[in-house]
């Protein structure tokens, strides 16, 4: 896992204010991390149980990083 960029896509996710933007951004974290397939994303559309499983990752990351993060 490059760790540049996923700190590069949440400081992204925090910038953005669409929620369309918030899901590519969730959607390029997730593939990047594993955690989603790019077969199982409908153009970057994510079921609430996608989101959910990218979003906890994305706060347990940066807790071990020492970032805050909140979603909006």
């Amino acid at each position: 896992m490059n760790q540049d960029f996923v700190l590069r896509q949440i400081r992204k996710y925090g910038r953005v204010s669409r929620v369309t933007q918030k899901d590519a951004i969730l959607t390029a974290i997730g593939i990047h991390v594993g955690l989603l397939e790019k077969k199982n994303v409908v153009i970057r559309e994510l079921t609430v149980e996608q989101r959910d499983r990218v979003l906890y990752f994305v706060k347990q990351f940066c807790l071990t990083q020492g970032l805050e993060f909140e979603v909006r």
